[in-house]
């Protein structure tokens, strides 16, 4: 049964047309090459491209074909048909079934699909909103950073004047130490000097007491108490400039008064 299906199934491929692939029982047409096509389906081919659509040899023209199928041939054709159309109705079934069975899953195909781009959709409103977010950060950050920029030159800006300061503040200090230390220096040579001068003044003072006048012991005692005096707060204070300069005119003073009193002295000496 098998074979028998086989051949007649060969047989009706052979028996096809080989551009339409419907059997040829009629209204045929052949080419020079031989092989055998509907008319129509030749005349169409020739226009197309003139060659055979089997082997390509070419071809100008057809050669119409007047067959006459005897009742063999009709039973067989009826039983091809028939087998076919079994097939035919077998594999519309077929058809049919998966078709009702697809049909019949399309809701909740579309229920899935539905679901799946409402995920989607989910997804898509979460990322813009986050995208949204993330961009205002960044715009804020930027600002931030400008601001921070313009911070940190304006702190540059006072550090560099605060450096140059400092550098005025150490020369100024510098110089200051300098003029301090030659200031000290001064006040000890001239503590020194006035020490010097007084012990000086007060040797003779008490030379002077032991042949002065008895009228003029008590200005030797004045003059002696503003020695001392002068003596011990020079060495002992540090005074200003003008104090100073009253200590050496008092010196000026007794200076004179010694001077005065040399001469006073030399009458009663003589």
């Amino acid at each position: 049964m098998t074979n028998s299906n086989d051949d007649d199934k060969n047989e009706g491929i052979a028996n096809a047309c080989a551009i339409c692939l419907e059997n040829m029982e009629e209204d045929l047409a052949t080419l020079v090459c031989g092989h055998v096509f509907h008319d129509t389906c030749a005349t169409q081919a020739l226009v197309r491209r003139p060659a055979c659509p089997v082997c390509r040899r070419k071809a100008s023209r057809r050669i119409r074909l007047y067959l006459s199928i005897g009742a063999r041939e009709e039973e067989h054709v009826t039983k091809l048909h028939r087998n076919r159309g079994g097939s035919l109705r077998a594999e519309l079934c077929t058809s049919h079934n998966r078709t009702t069975q697809t049909v019949s899953h399309l809701p909740e195909r579309m229920r899935e699909m539905k679901d799946e781009l409402d995920r989607v959709n989910e997804i898509q409103r979460l990322t813009s909103s986050h995208s949204f977010r993330l961009e205002n950060k960044l715009v804020r950050l930027r600002q931030q950073q400008e601001q921070t920029k313009q911070q940190i030159e304006h702190i540059q800006h006072d550090l560099d004047r605060a450096n140059a300061k400092l550098k005025r503040s150490q020369r100024i200090a510098t110089a200051s130490y300098a003029q301090c230390k030659e200031l000290k220096e001064r006040n000890i040579e001239f503590e020194r000097n006035v020490c010097s001068a007084a012990d000086r003044m007060l040797a003779k003072i008490r030379e002077c007491q032991r042949t002065c006048c008895p009228s003029c012991i008590s200005h030797w005692i004045e003059m002696k108490h503003i020695a001392l005096k002068f003596m011990t707060t020079s060495v002992a204070n540090n005074k200003t400039c003008c104090q100073r300069h009253g200590q050496l005119v008092a010196m000026n003073n007794i200076g004179e008064r010694l001077v005065q009193h040399h001469h006073h002295a030399q009458p009663n000496d003589v």
